[in-house]
């Protein structure tokens, strides 16, 4: 890694906390936090929901912003879904879910960070913490 040393006790940490959780052994943990770093990439576009906003406005928004870098409604609509259901079904996620959740965010990160800015890039790196 190149990174200062001031920020390995506090961006190290962070990051692997967040790889931990998406790894570990909790899938609706896994599947709720996913969630959150999708919604920390589209606050990064501009695209994040608002409060007044329904879910498939603003995944109809972030899928028109993202459609030039080969993101899918579905891939959004797919993370969308799983974090309702482990945030409010009585059946918790599945292993099988928690991974699927994990790869769509990797993908829709991939391809994001493919055709991004740099300036886009650094801020993707900095703040999520998928990769």
């Amino acid at each position: 890694y190149d990174i200062l040393r001031c920020l390995v006790g506090s961006e190290m940490c962070i990051r692997d906390r967040c790889q931990a959780i998406l790894y570990g052994q909790d899938p609706a943990l896994a599947v709720l936090t996913a969630y959150e770093q999708l919604l920390a990439i589209c606050s990064l576009f501009d695209c994040a929901p608002r409060a007044s906003s329904k879910e498939a406005d603003w995944i109809q928004q972030a899928a028109h912003v993202f459609a030039p870098y080969g993101v899918t409604q579905e891939e959004l609509m797919l993370l969308a879904e799983q974090a309702q259901i482990a945030q409010f079904s009585a059946e918790p996620p599945t292993a099988a879910q928690q991974k699927q959740a994990v790869r769509t965010l990797k993908t829709i990160f991939k391809k994001l960070y493919a055709k991004a800015s740099h300036w886009k890039r650094f801020q993707l790196k900095y703040h999520t913490h998928i990769l």
